[in-house]
């Protein structure tokens, strides 16, 4: 039988306990990622970019310039910021303007509808983290809080006038994304970390 050499033996077992200490040290070293303060900065952001740039379209030229503006540079401003701070940025709704804010996935789907429910019993709603194998995502959800977006979404004949109705079927002909009342549920901002869960 072959014998093993205590010496050896010795080191070997001095060097595997050195491996898993430097290992943990590295791990202990690497950044940790606040998931839910990140998300609620960039969706801050992103909420902040976007209503700068609706209001002057609005004081520019209208709710129907507004629209047009809307439908042209809102994703290319959500993608610039998402570009910027290394994330997807979404904007997702129930009822949707554009179909790409319909959301997909089943998780979207329950927490979209948690938030109305909530809601509409009157309970407060907050923002939400939910992680999956190495995906991080962040919910921030999105009421109706300023009477001018009732000029967009508000009821037809009241608040958008004749003109804006006629934009927005031309533009959207599948629109879903009117008669709001103010302190309603427009949707929920997603910012998903991909491969950065900690």
């Amino acid at each position: 039988m072959r014998k093993f050499n205590p010496v050896i033996l010795l080191i070997s077992c001095f060097l595997i306990a050195c491996s898993s200490s430097d290992e943990k040290t590295n791990q202990s070293n690497e950044p940790k990622i606040d998931f839910l303060e990140s998300g609620k900065e960039i969706s801050a952001v992103a909420q902040t970019e976007l209503l700068k740039n609706v209001k002057n379209a609005l004081e520019k030229e209208g709710p129907v310039y507004a629209i047009e503006f809307c439908n042209i540079h809102a994703e290319s401003i959500a993608d610039s910021i998402s570009k910027n701070f290394d994330v997807q940025i979404q904007r997702l709704s129930l009822k949707n303007r554009n179909p790409q804010n319909a959301p997909t996935a089943k998780e979207d789907k329950l927490l979209l509808n948690d938030y109305l429910e909530k809601l509409n019993e009157g309970r407060a709603i907050t923002d939400t983290l939910i992680r999956l194998n190495d995906i991080a995502s962040y919910y921030r959800p999105i009421i109706i809080s300023a009477e001018t977006c009732l000029k967009c979404h508000g009821q037809p004949g009241e608040e958008i006038n004749t003109e804006t109705m006629i934009a927005l079927n031309k533009l959207y002909p599948d629109d879903r994304a009117t008669n709001y009342r103010m302190g309603e549920l427009r949707g929920m901002w997603k910012i998903t970390f991909s491969g950065k869960s900690n």
